[in-house]
């Protein structure tokens, strides 16, 4: 069974960039108390249909970082980048065969009302579908 979000989120505790699912990573929502210095969200937005005859599709990647400490968030940002988006483009995690490609760098996003500072960057995963 696969769950794109959950793989890279796995992917990403077992590299040691995130301590734990629910912990300081998150699937498609960021919550509002922090209890990590870092926390980190991995949201998907729309991305394209299946290519034809293939359970394959490209689908969009938003990964979010956000700390009081902006270096903090920022850090993280591009650790993450760098270990999703690498040179070579192919990346297997968790057994699932991807191509990732960026959309754009790490960015800064934005400041809360708490003054913790967002960063994030998009990506494009051509992957075969959730089962």
């Amino acid at each position: 069974m696969y769950d794109l979000l959950d793989d890279i989120a796995k992917h990403l505790v077992s590299k040691t960039v995130a301590q734990a699912i629910a912990k300081d990573i998150f699937k498609d929502y960021m919550p509002d108390d922090q209890t990590s210095s870092v926390i980190i969200a991995i949201n998907e937005y729309a991305g394209t249909g299946n290519a034809v005859f293939t359970d394959m599709s490209v689908r969009s990647i938003q990964v979010v970082t956000r700390s009081k400490v902006i270096a903090d968030a920022r850090h993280k940002c591009w650790l993450i980048f760098k270990e999703l988006c690498p040179d070579s483009l192919q990346i297997t995690i968790e057994g699932r065969h991807m191509i990732t490609k960026s959309r754009c760098t790490p960015m800064k996003l934005s400041v809360d009302s708490k003054g913790r500072v967002s960063y994030f960057f998009n990506m494009a995963v051509t992957t075969n579908n959730d089962k």
